[in-house]
């Protein structure tokens, strides 16, 4: 998950209910059918940076699995909790903006929140829910012998597959940092300018409240006085126009901006 798709929420289709469990009202859906090898080899060579020390045997158990992963970003989620060592969604979210590997357990906390609706969750309980759904993911996808291969691994959830094989050894998927999506929200912003064509918000948009600016100021390139304070939520790049003079014209009024969806990676 890069920091391009924060607010996504995790894409585990089971998160957190068990395979076998539908949601209220739907119909149960049948098993998923193992993977082709040949969409195992795609899953497992996909474009990763150079291999991390393992935290996983060969093979591991889906509770070796569970416990590698709570050692490894338990700590992570209490760190990204509040005074009150308890998780909003905005906070899990937020998670993806941290380096490398802390980034991989944003899309799992934010999955559970978004899935389970609540408004906020104590990072230890978090963690539990975590160690649950994993162990249960794995163990729907382990072999005779109740282990885990790589060939197996791809049939995990997205949102845990990518954490396996970090902890493999196996590297990580490619992520824009939240500095590198900065720098292409400051170019669409520059074009913005250039080309205002935008209808102002009756309101500041929910998806920003609570969230902290990617970039606090960028100036119009020919009137100073006015300036864009640009946030990214959920997948889309939002400007407030704030000015300390006179209008220039061609520069936007003040107020809350749509300017689109977030750059894709290059």
């Amino acid at each position: 998950m890069s920091v391009g798709s924060v607010g996504g929420g995790g894409t585990g289709a089971t998160w957190p209910l068990s395979p076998s469990t539908p949601a209220p009202g739907a119909s149960p859906a049948p098993a998923p059918a193992p993977a082709p090898s040949s969409a195992r080899t795609a899953t497992t060579s996909t474009a990763r940076t150079t291999a991390s020390p393992a935290r996983l045997g060969a093979a591991p158990t889906p509770e070796e699995f569970a416990s590698a992963w709570d050692d490894a970003f338990g700590p992570v989620l209490r760190a990204a909790a509040g005074s009150d060592g308890r998780l909003t969604l905005a906070e899990a979210k937020r998670i993806s903006r941290r380096d490398s590997p802390d980034w991989l357990a944003s899309d799992n906390a934010a999955g559970f929140l978004g899935a389970t609706g609540q408004r906020t969750i104590g990072a230890e309980v978090l963690r539990g829910k975590v160690r649950d759904y994993i162990v249960r993911e794995a163990r729907r996808i382990a072999g005779s012998n109740g282990r885990i291969s790589l060939a197996e691994a791809a049939r995990l959830p997205k949102d845990l597959r990518d954490d396996f094989l970090f902890l493999r050894g196996k590297g990580l998927p490619q992520h824009r940092t939240w500095n590198e999506l900065a720098v292409e929200v400051r170019d669409l912003v520059g074009r913005a300018f250039a080309d205002w064509r935008y209808p102002v918000l009756p309101q500041a948009p929910r998806a920003v409240r609570g969230e902290r600016p990617i970039l606090e100021s960028v100036r119009h390139p020919t009137d100073p006085s006015t300036r864009a304070i640009v946030y990214v939520a959920d997948g889309r790049v939002y400007a407030s126009i704030a000015r300390s003079g006179t209008a220039a014209p061609g520069t936007p009024g003040v107020g809350w901006y749509d300017l689109g969806p977030v750059p894709p990676e290059r």
